[in-house]
């Protein structure tokens, strides 16, 4: 894994309002973290062509993300079923892709 030491960055962070009962689809918080951390990056959705996500009880799977925030084409589009390790699966995940060449570009994380 050193040999990808400053190679990969997180580029930007997106998070929704917090609260118990926001009355929205898990899929559409999921989405509006998305399209923050997008511009976080200085990004737009139109950059994206990879997502990687994880699923655990209630989830938004990853090809829903894309399709709802307007990825173009997601080359890459992959979930986990894992719950407390999802954080570096999927991190690892996007990272191992990208080297592959899966997405051509860059690839999000759903939460």
């Amino acid at each position: 894994m050193f040999a990808l030491r400053d190679k990969y960055a997180i580029a930007g962070i997106g998070y929704t309002e917090f609260s118990k009962k926001s009355g929205r689809t898990v899929r559409s918080l999921a989405s509006e973290a998305c399209i923050k951390a997008t511009a976080d990056a200085g990004l737009k959705v139109s950059d994206i062509d990879g997502i990687v996500s994880y699923n655990f009880n209630d989830s938004a799977p990853a090809i829903a993300v894309a399709t709802e925030i307007g990825v173009p084409q997601a080359g890459y589009a992959v979930d986990f079923l894992s719950g407390g390790n999802a954080a570096n699966l999927i991190i690892l995940s996007a990272v191992a892709a990208i080297e592959r060449g899966l997405p051509r570009r860059s690839c999000a994380i759903a939460p």
